[in-house]
């Protein structure tokens, strides 16, 4: 009968049952005290993928299973541990954790749920395992506590993601740095040791040089080195890397190298009169050069770097340097122009010509670069400026700078005038503007005072790179990092309540282990939907018939959908899809699915509701079955129809038993936006 066979559903569903249940649901509870000592339940709990241990009231342990050995690598003493089965704790930050302040200590000393208490624990080796806590207390018939039930969830995987995260995120930092860093200096020395300060971070070596040439006054090529991670006497007194097979090789345009144990590699000490690294030199076991090369071809340099361990670098190590190399060989090669820019000032002292120059840099910039005089006054407009505000140059020039600022910002325009007249600069100011047709861009601003030849400032030049995309990708890494801790949490939460329901209603370990799989894998159908439209939402009929499948015959199913193209949000397909396994379970064991001759009809429609609320109905009928009788009693699974529906989905439900079948029929409103207009079909 389905109100003996149905009997699980989530936590919320649990809180809708009736009063006169309660009575009922304590005597559970006061039996759960003494299932440890059934070997039935011993062999459950132990079967159990989660840490789970039981306490008396003063907190002592008087059970635990052995996931939970597992996760604080030692067994605890019966009777005397208190509190918890690990050795030590600590607080997520590190700190030391008392046990007496353990999630288990203040569940049972303050007399309140604890849900998700996060701690560490230490086991005997030293090895330590981040976890949450969800202890439960016990309590007798009379309502008295008489102790507490504890599960513990490894998160280690969780805290692993979390710092590939962290360190994924540090790293664009530091690329985004200098990228910053080299987009506003033309100075080559200073661009020189950025990039090697920035990329010596970046692949985690303990040295690193960037090796590059220069041209001196008397047109002789001369190698200069920024270091990084040590003493720049440690380089200085053994000279730049010789033209041998291994280091020589990315000097000469050949490409990057990148060597686990230079040690063992067969290009490694063939050449007198070190044979290998002088006596004194930095010890250099993982090593990694990548070549700078110019647009032009011109091999600057090289980025090179050295570990005292073996296996440092990796290949995604190895592509970032190569990114970081192109941006700085685009500012030195920029840092070049300037410099020729600049020497020729001096020698010809015709201001003209080297406006003209370092107006050709301006112009093939993708930057937006624009002037402006010391009121605001636009003078000039690159094309990076156009294709950032979308505005030509002829329709600006003349213009206030305002019209890029949106209203909401019109002070910043006097604060940056301000500066720029006392001769200062704006350096990485992130802001937002206006383009042409309205819309809003996010920016990163640098301004600079222009002088002229008397020193005095007549304007300033501004530099602003489109940061849109850095933003999103920003807000996008933080909405999937909250909605994978929400789903996560929803999800353990789910498949605990759904556990202990299936564990109270279980005949035996055999039948336990069959409804849970069962369960979840309805759970999961519900899941796969949504996931296939990126949690927007799942189809109604397609819901139905994964729940159904089991149950086709042979040559044709002896079940039929008929309804409209509803689309389910994700709370209301999840409490559906375990409704109708329930349904259908009971069908196939008691009812219509239960014999060749039955048949099971499932209509639903949408209709309009008097709050402005669509209302969905649906009417399940079992024809053609074993005679139907009215149980005697309820079970789980009939109010997790009844009145789980009706909790969550302020559904109105009936559960008929009539004679020739079941018959459930489900009246629920629905968002405006969930129904489709596909018509009617069949399944």
């Amino acid at each position: 009968m389905l109100g003996k066979h149905l009997d699980l559903n989530a936590a919320k569903g649990r809180k809708t049952v009736a009063a006169a249940e309660g009575d009922r649901a304590r005597q559970n509870v006061e039996a759960l005290v003494h299932l440890p000592d059934d070997p039935r339940f011993r062999d459950l709990l132990n079967a159990l993928p989660v840490a789970v241990y039981i306490t008396d009231a003063d907190g002592r342990i008087t059970y635990y299973n052995e996931a939970c050995v597992e996760l604080a690598g030692r067994r605890p003493e019966l009777g005397t541990d208190r509190w918890c089965v690990t050795m030590r704790l600590y607080w997520p930050d590190g700190r030391p954790m008392p046990h007496d302040e353990c999630p288990m200590a203040i569940a049972l000393k303050e007399n309140r749920v604890v849900d998700g208490g996060e701690a560490i624990a230490e086991r005997p080796d030293g090895t330590r395992v981040p976890f949450l806590a969800y202890p439960r207390q016990l309590r007798d018939a009379s309502g008295a506590l008489t102790g507490a039930i504890n599960t513990l969830v490894d998160i280690s995987n969780r805290q692993r993601s979390a710092d590939r995260l962290q360190r994924q995120t540090h790293r664009l930092q530091i690329l985004n740095r200098v990228a910053q860093l080299v987009a506003r200096d033309l100075d080559i020395e200073r661009i020189a040791q950025s990039v090697a300060d920035a990329t010596t971070e970046l692949t985690g070596a303990q040295f690193g040089a960037f090796f590059y040439n220069v041209v001196n006054g008397e047109g002789e090529r001369v190698k200069h080195f920024a270091v990084s991670g040590a003493p720049r006497g440690d380089f200085e007194k053994f000279g730049v890397p010789r033209d041998s097979s291994l280091f020589g090789r990315t000097f000469c345009g050949g490409g990057p190298i990148r060597c686990d144990d230079v040690r063992i590699d067969p290009r490694y000490g063939n050449n007198p009169p070190y044979c290998g690294l002088p006596e004194g030199h930095l010890p250099v076991v993982s090593y990694l050069a990548v070549p700078v090369t110019l647009r032009s071809g011109e091999t600057l340099g090289a980025l090179c770097f050295g570990h005292e361990r073996a296996g440092v670098f990796d290949e995604e190590t190895e592509e970032l340097v190569a990114g970081v190399a192109a941006h700085a060989a685009t500012a030195i090669d920029n840092g070049r122009l300037y410099e020729a820019a600049q020497a020729e000032l001096s020698r010809s002292r015709r201001a003209e010509r080297a406006a003209q120059q370092l107006a050709a840099i301006v112009e093939s910039s993708d930057d937006a670069i624009v002037s402006k005089d010391t009121n605001g006054i636009i003078q000039t407009w690159n094309k990076g400026a156009e294709k950032l505000f979308g505005y030509r140059a002829d329709e600006v020039i003349g213009k206030s700078i305002t019209i890029l600022i949106p209203p909401d910002r019109d002070d910043e325009e006097p604060m940056i005038l301000a500066r720029i007249r006392r001769g200062e600069s704006v350096d990485h100011y992130e802001t937002v503007r206006q383009r042409k047709d309205g819309s809003l861009v996010d920016i990163s601003l640098t301004v600079s005072p222009i002088h002229n030849s008397a020193g005095q400032v007549i304007g300033a030049s501004k530099i602003a790179r489109n940061i849109s995309e850095r933003r999103a990708a920003e807000a996008h890494r933080e909405l999937l990092l909250r909605e994978v801790n929400h789903r996560s949490k929803n999800m353990l939460h789910n498949v605990q309540s759904i556990a202990v329901q299936t564990l109270h209603n279980a005949e035996s370990p055999k039948a336990f282990e069959k409804l849970f799989m069962a369960r979840l894998t309805a759970l999961s159908h519900a899941h796969d939907l949504l996931a296939q439209s990126d949690w927007r939402g799942a189809a109604l009929m397609e819901l139905i018939a994964l729940e159904l499948a089991p149950y086709r015959g042979n040559e044709d199913a002896n079940w039929t959908i008929s309804g409209c193209d509803v689309l389910l949000d994700a709370k209301t397909a999840l409490a559906l899809g375990m409704a109708f396994h329930e349904l259908a379970t009971n069908a196939a064991k008691y009812g219509a699915l239960s014999t060749t001759a039955g048949r099971v009809e499932i209509r639903f429609r949408v209709t309009a509701g008097a709050d402005e609320r669509d209302m969905l109905h649906i009417d399940w009928t079992e024809r053609g079955g074993p005679p139907v009788s009215k149980p005697s009693r309820r079970g789980f699974g009939s109010r997790l129809i009844q009145h789980g529906l009706a909790y969550e989905l302020e559904a109105e439900v009936c559960l008929d038993f009539e004679p020739e079948g079941v018959r459930c029929t489900i009246d629920m409103p629905l968002p405006p936006t969930e129904t489709g207009t596909a018509p009617e079909t069949a399944a």
